[in-house]
This record gives C-alpha cells, sequence and structure tokens, in this order.
C-alpha cells in the first residue's frame, strides 16, 4: 500500500483524482487540489524507483480521472497531461487509464487524451477497471475503485481499501480508497446493508461485509480491520 494507491507485481494503482473537484463537506478547497495530487504522485514514484525492491514498470489509473461529467476544464486536462509527462518522461513507465463513470458519460476521455486506454486492463491474473460496471475477464484478483470507501471507528475516519478473498466467482477483490482528498468518502458502513452498490463485483458478489478495511497510516504502517460485518454487527 502506498499513499491511497497500490503496488502489485509491476504495477502501481490507484483510482478517482475527480480533476477539477472543489469542494468537501468538512473542509474547504478555494481551488481544485491538482498541484497536491501531482506532488503526492511524484513521491509516490519516487518512493518505488528508490525504495521498492520490485519493478514497477506500469502505472494505472483506475477511473475517475475528472470530476465532472460533461468536458472537463482546461486545467484539469492540461493537469492529467502532466501527470503522464511525470509517468513517462520523468520515470520512464507506461500510463493506462481505466475510465470510470465520470469519464465516460457525455465525453469521450479518448477525445482529449492521446495516451493508453482500456475498457478493463488486465496483466498477469490481475485486472483493473473502475468498478461501475460487470467485467468481462475472470482473473485471480481485481482491482477497482467507484466506491471512495473509508472508515469510521473509535470517532477516527480514515480512507481506507477494502479486501474481499474469493468475493467475486472466486477472485480476490480489492477496493481502492480516493486518491483525492476533496472527495468526502463513502461510509462503509452504510454500504454494509446495500444490495445495490453500483460495483457489480461487490453487490453480486459475497457483499461488502464480507470485505477487511485496511487503513495506511502516515509512517507507512497498515491497520488491518476485522471483517466489515463484525465491526458493525
Amino acid at each position: 500500500f502506498l499513499d491511497r494507491g497500490i503496488v502489485i507485481n509491476n504495477l502501481f494503482i490507484f483510482s478517482d483524482l475527480h480533476l477539477g473537484r472543489t469542494g468537501k463537506i468538512d473542509r474547504s478547497f478555494p481551488a481544485p487540489e491538482y498541484n497536491d495530487i501531482k506532488e503526492r504522485f511524484r513521491e509516490s514514484l519516487t518512493y518505488i524507483r528508490n525504495e521498492y525492491t520490485g519493478t514497477v514498470d506500469t502505472v494505472v489509473i483506475a477511473g475517475d480521472v475528472f470530476q465532472q461529467f460533461d468536458h472537463p476544464p482546461d486545467e484539469a486536462i492540461k493537469t492529467l497531461n502532466e501527470i503522464q509527462k511525470i509517468v513517462e518522461y520523468d520515470y520512464g513507465k507506461k500510463l493506462v487509464i481505466t475510465p470510470g463513470n465520470h469519464d465516460t458519460y457525455k465525453f469521450d476521455i479518448e477525445s482529449i487524451y492521446d495516451g493508453y486506454v482500456e475498457k478493463e486492463f488486465t496483466t498477469d491474473n490481475v485486472c483493473i477497471f473502475h468498478g461501475h460496471f460487470d467485467p468481462d475477464t475472470s482473473p485471480d484478483i481485481f482491482v477497482i475503485g467507484h466506491l471512495h470507501p473509508i472508515i469510521e471507528y473509535n470517532g477516527s475516519t480514515w480512507p481506507c481499501f477494502l479486501y474481499g478473498r474469493n468475493a467475486f466467482n472466486q477472485s480476490d477483490v480489492i477496493v481502492l480508497p480516493a486518491f483525492a482528498n476533496t472527495v468526502n468518502g463513502v461510509p462503509i458502513e452504510s454500504q454494509s446493508n446495500s444490495v445495490n452498490l453500483s460495483a457489480p463485483v461487490i453487490s453480486d458478489g459475497c457483499g461488502i461485509g464480507d470485505y477487511y478495511p485496511i487503513v495506511r497510516l502516515d509512517d507507512s504502517e497498515e491497520l488491518l480491520f476485522p471483517q466489515v460485518k463484525q465491526i458493525y454487527n
């Protein structure tokens, strides 16, 4: 786990940048967090280059690059292009985008971005996609975004990863938190009894109650919680 992304095999995966978003209920953002996202992203790639013992050659954004459902603002498009340059030129890696529902509803992301775009990106039996539709593949592991999970526990609130073992058609599922700080997040308690999460790998699978929340702390340690159903039942 790295910031709000994850490294699996040769992949660094993160999701839900929501470039162009400016609001959050409990914080004030007078402008979109373009610079903050780029800086945190550089920090993660620098850590991978200098500290990670394995090899990462591909970076995957698992959807909802943009906030607006219609054509995104010029500065948001510019920020994505700058992220592409950081990945490809500064760090020598491939950047792949699997579009989210915000990136495909009223415009086509491929009309404004000339890099690699795939509905589902599958390699080494890991399938990455945003999570808002039924997947076409049957890998060992699915990695999705879309749900923006957060956990509220003992008076604290954290963005969290969710891990489900054999959670969908005998495949493991990992749900990523939103990378953007401007995204409020959705408490997993409010999703634990829902049968309509707009994420088929969960709503048609074992259900979010069987998932384990994982929180990455600032000191690079992780907290592994019991299953959601054990926390809130």
